[in-house]
């Protein structure tokens, strides 16, 4: 046999050849190795993600219970012929039970978003802004929660506690709607809730 012009004998050759398959070998070894390690690492990131979607997602799902609630007492102590009554009921009606729908509205939570702040970043960007305006939403609602009880105790007139559940509903509106998209996200990593009689 002859390479390049030289004459090669059948021992080096079969050494070549040797030399050739075990190259081949380390080579696939490797890359195999980097492939798997690569697909392991994507699994582990992702089940990583999940379960940050997951915490968090119940964490709103806790909260949602409370806003279902509420949503659920809106015509309780609400009289559409008062002259001073909007036209629709609101859910957190401070002229109807006021302080204690400011209770109810108050035991909503963000310790597991307090506590897992610093690994929202692994989650894609729109999760990150998705899950950042609810909590928004969430403390521009306890913000205006702290001053109608404030504005209870200290002022009974009608117009001011009309202008203040307006508000107070345009804040729960926009809480209940964004837990709505996200828990429609989520849906598949939470559990079906059985309805229990």
């Amino acid at each position: 046999m002859y390479i390049r012009g030289m004459k090669i004998k059948d021992k080096t050759r079969k050494k070549w050849n040797i030399e050739i398959i075990s190259l081949s070998i380390a080579f696939f070894g490797i890359f195999s190795s980097m492939i798997y390690t690569s697909i392991t690492d994507n699994i582990k990131s992702e089940q990583e993600k999940n379960n940050i979607r997951t915490i968090i997602a119940y964490e709103i799902s806790n909260n949602k219970k409370t806003l279902d609630f509420l949503d659920g007492t809106r015509n309780i102590g609400f009289d559409k012929d008062s002259d001073h009554m909007d036209d629709e009921p609101h859910a957190i009606s401070l002229k109807s039970m006021g302080l204690i729908r400011i209770e109810i509205a108050s035991h909503q939570s963000e310790l597991i978003y307090q506590n897992y702040f610093s690994k929202l970043s692994i989650l894609d960007h729109a999760e990150v802004v998705m899950i950042m305006n609810y909590y928004q939403a969430k403390n521009n609602l306890f913000r205006e929660l702290d001053r109608a009880k404030l504005e209870l105790k200290t002022s009974s007139d009608i117009d001011e506690l009309d202008a203040m559940s307006s508000l107070l509903e345009e804040y729960f509106k926009t809480e209940y709607k964004l837990s709505t998209e996200i828990l429609e996200k989520y849906k598949k990593l939470l559990p079906q809730e059985k309805n229990s009689l």
